[in-house]
């Protein structure tokens, strides 16, 4: 009844549909999302406001919260005690 043309077009078009559903109904971000960021640590979501943003290279972004700077400058200043 179905060739193996029509059946692989019916196929491809109820993936098409499924992938546009899918499209359609995700959605927007919310307002607390578009404002926090993640820390490239310890992946908390924090308010962008409050993280130190390093760029490496020209799209390459690193966020970083507080407690993980408050961290790294303790273990940096440990490690600056222990070598002297």
């Amino acid at each position: 009844m179905f060739t193996s043309l029509a059946f692989a077009f019916v196929i491809l078009l109820l993936v098409a549909v499924y992938y546009g559903y899918g499209i359609v109904i995700r959605k927007p971000p919310s307002a607390e999302e578009l404002n926090t960021e993640t820390c490239s640590l310890c992946s908390r979501r924090v308010e962008k406001r409050l993280m130190l943003e390093r760029q490496v290279g020209d799209s390459r972004l690193f966020y970083f919260c507080p407690e993980c700077i408050r961290d790294l400058y303790s273990e940096l200043q440990q490690s600056a005690m222990t070598s002297s």
